[in-house]
């Protein structure tokens, strides 16, 4: 039995913000996102949208910090907020527009990647009790983390792991000393290939007679690699369109193979100790540059023999491969 359904809706979002634009994100919603059972809810981040705290007061929507005490007032423009949403509300539909050019703008928040929907009958309050309690998560080793749990793509990622673990998803879905089950999530994903598509994270009906998973909340094994693969793909990414915006003599390929030429290049670069983004990014316009493998080539052993001294600090020998580098440039 797979703890928890996940269903992925590519059509109709998010909506394109435009001059006299007759269609609104709530008519293209799946028809379960809105339900006579349950609430709609938001966990945003008030770091990923200007002046939220501002915005919500003056849609008057009921909301409330996920940081408590002192933290919850000094952190106002950067912390996570819990936010009740009616089926009308402006927030909500910016939250499912996006712009023309794909940038973030005033009733187009989509790009932003600010935060999740929750959908259950439990109030304001008991929600927020209920998501509080696994923002401060362990590790094997007992070193504490911030869990961010409300970024669409690292949602997207958590939530489908769960599939195979029935008592943290029922941790999740069914907390222990609360009348009422969280329904469905639901997350709005701008994907790092550049998709955008709406997943919703649904428990499997026999999950409600699993017992829950209880004590400290923690990280596991697979917990860990899927964080490091959303990672590592993160990092790809970044490169990647960092290496776009760089001018070149030569035409770049497509994305998807200068994804892969930077995936290939950055493993290998690791191989020889290069592990700072810095590094890796010029370590890939060489890549790009000179061709495959640039420092296996004839004209490169000085690189190579360089980048194999391995009893030697990775800054040292960058530093080094960098000097070899420039002076072939100008030759």
């Amino acid at each position: 039995m797979s703890a928890v359904e996940i269903k992925r809706f590519d059509e109709g979002l998010p909506v394109v913000q435009k001059i006299g634009q007759a269609v609104t994100p709530q008519e293209v919603l799946p028809d379960d996102f809105f339900s006579p059972d349950g609430a709609i809810f938001a966990v945003l981040d008030a770091s990923c949208l200007e002046s939220l705290p501002v915005l919500l007061e003056a849609e008057g929507l009921e909301h409330v910090s996920l940081f408590s005490g002192e933290l919850a007032s000094v952190a106002g423009d950067a912390a996570p907020y819990l936010v009740r949403l009616p089926k009308e509300s402006d927030l909500l539909r910016a939250l499912l527009t996006t712009s023309e050019d794909g940038k973030v703008k005033a009733g187009a928040f989509w790009a932003a990647q600010a935060g999740i929907f929750v959908q259950t009958s439990l109030s304001l309050s008991q929600l927020r009790t209920h998501l509080r309690r696994f923002m401060r998560v362990l590790d094997a080793h007992e070193r504490a983390y911030f869990f961010r749990f409300w970024e669409p793509v690292c949602a997207e990622a958590y939530f489908s792991g769960l599939d195979t673990r029935a008592p943290k998803a029922a941790r999740w879905f069914h907390p222990h000393d609360m009348s009422e089950p969280l329904m469905a999530m639901w997350f709005p994903v701008h994907a790092l290939d550049g998709a955008n598509y709406l997943v919703r994270c649904k428990p499997n009906r026999e999950l409600k007679h699993v017992t829950a998973e209880r004590g400290s909340f923690r990280l596991d094994q697979a917990d860990l690699e899927i964080f490091s693969h959303l990672q590592w793909r993160r990092d790809v990414g970044l490169i990647a369109d960092k290496l776009k915006e760089t001018p070149f003599e030569k035409d770049l390929p497509d994305r998807d193979q200068l994804l892969m030429l930077c995936d290939a290049t950055m493993r290998r670069m690791i191989g020889y100790g290069f592990t700072q983004l810095d590094m890796l990014y010029l370590l890939c316009v060489w890549e790009v540059q000179y061709g495959p493998t640039f420092e296996q080539q004839k004209d490169a052993k000085s690189v190579l023999q360089i980048m194999g001294r391995m009893e030697k600090p990775a800054e040292w020998r960058f530093a080094q491969v960098k000097d070899e580098m420039i002076a072939r440039e100008a030759e």
